[in-house]
């Protein structure tokens, strides 16, 4: 658990030593207690506790010791006291009984810095508590500026539209194993090497392990894998274990596993999309996937850049949080998101669309999305189509679009601007990352335009369930592989017999431009039934 303060006290003072942990961590302070945070399974060192307490004393800021008889005689107390003196650390003295032996232990400290909370009302006293602690971490910060606690301090942020909606990434100078309360996260990303989560020193995962969270520990008991096609893994939640650190979920991106990390960090807002809230929207905190001052002041406009362009597509995320702990570098890389802030303001169409269509490109009325494994009922569909109406043009990704320049652009295009998207899925639909961009980009589309837009095709079995947003959609099942079925679902859905809701079955013709979903476009605009078929390989 992050934390600046570490509360010591007799097994039998605990109670007290839980109403000051809760009262430190409202005001953003986190605490870290032998009774509560020492969970030998989750641990790098385990032994009887003695080196996990050392090693919470040493990364913490102040040392809150509570007086009574019973710590008196507490071997256990004597040994934590003694390590946070030898360390220097600043200490809180809370007396909470008047015994001799308890009177005894206050006189070691100065009289005007022991603090009664034997006879105050609680909230008075865990108050002077939580104003004390706060002023013994300031100090010592002021005394030992790199042992203090830095902050989290806004360097510089960036507004990104969404239609109606805005969405923030900003740059942040602080330490994201010490997030304050007010900026807790839904994701914390850390990175690492293909399952070495060694606590290195200088390194996120070596600075949680220093707070008592071992991201191995997490490893054994993933919630999510998604490594072998997005790179990052993502832990349970641990809001109740380690609530100071102000972070839902661990998210450990490996992208060597896919590549370097400059060409898979897009790889990172792809995979994250499943898992964010599509209603509230969500919040992520990372620092730069790199090592070195160089690499992070050439992977920051490649991260920037791979979030403006999900941002922009509906990613829902409320803010992004570049987090860095230099001073320094924060300064040089605030300098360069005000040079993109100012290219933007350039390019005022791009700032305000997402993907603009050039006047000379025609948009499609259907995208195809599918694996190129399953190519034979995408030429099913396509042959079909030609079938029922001959003037409706086939648009073939593979031989019409220059992948190495327009590829992006062009797919971000074709799902924001055609009628419907139609998606095979099977096994191999859902391995593909680009199937996967795709399915998410499309199903932002369909629950903002009420469930009209996206069409599901089930083609091959899955090992595993649907995703319940995609069981509520009236998605057709062709399985397995039936070419029949499939025939039937595209008459109905071209003669506008096929809705993604039983609701929205409308009988008038579903391409005549005349459904009761989707936009009318204008007269004389030349609205052609043309499908758009994604064939790259996937």
């Amino acid at each position: 658990m992050a934390h600046q303060a570490f509360i010591c006290c007799a097994p039998e003072d605990r109670p007290t030593a839980d109403s000051i942990a809760a009262k430190l961590e409202s005001t953003g302070m986190g605490c870290w207690m032998a009774h509560r945070d020492f969970h030998p399974s989750q641990r790098v060192n385990c032994g009887d506790g003695v080196i996990e307490a050392i090693d919470a004393i040493s990364v913490a800021r102040v040392f809150v010791l509570i007086l009574s008889s019973r710590s008196s005689s507490s071997a256990e107390v004597r040994m934590q006291f003694g390590e946070a003196r030898d360390l220097g650390l600043p200490v809180v003295p809370v007396l909470i009984e008047i015994t001799p032996a308890a009177t005894d232990s206050a006189r070691f400290f100065h009289d005007g810095h022991v603090l009664n909370a034997f006879s105050a009302p609680p909230e008075t006293y865990l108050s002077e508590i939580a104003e004390h602690a706060w002023r013994m971490v300031r100090a010592d910060t002021d005394r030992h500026p790199s042992h203090g606690w830095v902050g989290f301090d806004l360097v510089n942020e960036l507004e990104i539209k969404d239609g109606d909606v805005s969405r923030k990434l900003a740059l942040y100078c602080g330490d994201l194993c010490e997030i304050p309360i007010e900026h807790a996260v839904d994701f914390l990303v850390v990175s690492a090497f293909p399952n070495d989560y060694s606590p290195a020193s200088g390194t996120v995962i070596g600075a949680l392990a220093s707070r008592g969270l071992s991201v191995r520990g997490l490893a054994n008991d993933k919630l999510h894998d998604l490594r072998n096609s997005c790179g990052f893994w993502i832990s349970r939640d641990l809001t109740d274990q380690y609530g100071g650190l102000n972070a839902r979920h661990i998210l450990c991106f490996e992208p060597a596993i896919l590549g370097s990390p400059p060409k898979v960090v897009g790889e990172l807002f792809r995979g994250l999309f499943p898992f964010l809230d599509m209603e509230r929207g969500s919040t992520v905190a990372t620092s730069l996937v790199a090592s070195g001052a160089q690499a992070c002041v050439d992977m920051f406009p490649l991260l920037v850049g791979a979030a403006i362009a999900w941002l922009r597509r509906g990613l829902p995320l409320n803010e992004l949080k570049i987090v860095v702990r230099s001073r320094a570098m924060a300064d040089l890389l605030g300098q360069q998101l005000s040079q993109m802030k100012l290219d933007l303001l350039q390019e005022p169409a791009l700032a305000a669309e997402p993907n603009p269509v050039p006047a000379t490109t025609k948009p499609y009325d259907i995208f195809l999305s599918y694996s190129s494994v399953d190519a034979d009922a995408a030429m099913i569909v396509k042959t079909n189509i030609e079938k029922l109406d001959p003037s409706i043009r086939i648009f073939d990704f593979k031989q019409e679009i220059d992948v190495g320049k327009s590829y992006q652009t062009e797919i971000d295009r074709s799902i924001q601007d055609c009628r419907r998207i139609v998606a095979l899925m099977s096994p191999s639909y859902f391995r593909s990352p680009e199937c996967q961009e795709e399915l998410q980009m499309s199903r932002l589309r369909n629950k903002r335009e009420g469930l009209s837009t996206l069409f599901p095709v089930y083609w091959i079995s899955l090992e595993f369930d649907l995703s319940l947003w995609l069981q509520i959609l009236n998605y057709s099942d062709c399985r397995e592989r039936d070419g029949r079925k499939l025939a039937q679902v595209v008459d109905r859905f071209i003669n506008g017999r096929l809705a993604s809701t039983p609701h929205q079955i409308d009988s008038a013709s579903f391409l005549d431009g005349r459904a009761k979903a989707g936009p009318q476009r204008p007269a004389g605009g030349g609205w052609r039934s043309r499908l758009f078929s994604w064939i790259v390989r996937r």
